[in-house]
């Protein structure tokens, strides 16, 4: 008994542990030469291209001086003027609500019975039964767009998803330079 509730609890814990982690997604243009890039800057002085009206402006702010900072610890240059760099940036913020419903056995129970006198499952013993639980989600989501200055095209897209938990609620800047982090990690960057 003891060995299925360990097995069993090892499980929800990896369940629940790969839940709360970043997925990230990545697409590139493969005309788009990313060898050659060396700077960048915002597609305007309002990078922020659209998502959910909620997200506050700190929230946004943080976001892009998170892009900026990453970009730069990349060897990639900042410039102030878009049409002096190699690429723009822009990025986009928003949520989902969901549900999710969880099923699992429930732990075996039953009950002495007096008169055959030895353990038996009854229809109130909870014997075969399945736990139900749910729960209320909410699906942070962050993309990062780069455009080619030279061609005007799109050249990278990343997206990140994760639930957000309500310590990412109190402290966001955590949860933003992790997603950020992990979506540019997938960026070409030129050998230097």
């Amino acid at each position: 008994m003891t060995r299925h509730f360990l097995t069993l609890f090892t499980l929800l814990f990896f369940l629940v542990g790969c839940s709360s982690s970043i997925r990230t997604v990545t697409d590139s243009n493969p005309a788009i030469d990313f060898s050659t890039y060396q700077t960048f800057s915002w597609i305007s002085d309002q990078p922020f291209m659209g998502g959910d009206p909620g997200i506050s402006p700190l929230t946004r702010q943080r976001v892009q001086d998170s892009i900026q900072t990453q970009l730069m610890a990349m060897n990639f240059q900042f410039v102030s003027d878009p049409m002096a760099a190699d690429f723009v940036v822009s990025f986009s913020i928003g949520s989902r609500q969901g549900i999710r419903v969880d099923t699992m056995p429930s732990t075996w129970s039953g009950s002495w019975s007096q008169r055959s006198g030895h353990w038996g499952c009854s229809h109130f013993s909870g014997c075969g039964q399945t736990n139900v639980r749910v729960r209320d989600y909410t699906e942070g989501q962050l993309a990062i767009d780069i455009f080619d200055v030279k061609t005007s095209q799109p050249a990278w897209h990343g997206f990140a998803s994760r639930n957000i938990t309500s310590r990412d609620q109190r402290d966001p800047m955590p949860l933003i330079q992790e997603a950020v982090a992990k979506i540019l990690e997938q960026f070409p960057v030129p050998a230097r």
